[in-house]
């Protein structure tokens, strides 16, 4: 019987961002990637960045976060 502990949903977001490759990203997650590699910024100037409406750009950062790339902390989002 395996008594390893079950992994978190946070380590378990780790290793599937580890995984995935930014080519499987659409166009709308690489512009909002690619606004976070200079420096942390706050949702809102993200995506008024992106030529596409608020709920796609929502969708995305939800996306992004699942897929283990990106992480809000202290009110801005980073690149991980």
């Amino acid at each position: 019987m395996d008594k390893r502990r079950p992994k978190s949903p946070s380590s378990a977001s780790r290793e599937i961002g580890a995984t995935t490759a930014l080519g499987d990203l659409i166009d709308i997650e690489l512009v909002i990637i690619s606004n976070m590699l200079e420096e942390p910024r706050v949702r809102n100037e993200i995506l008024r960045s992106t030529d596409r409406t608020a709920g796609d750009g929502l969708i995305s950062f939800v996306t992004l976060e699942l897929r283990g790339l990106i992480r809000k902390e202290f009110g801005v989002w980073h690149r991980i």
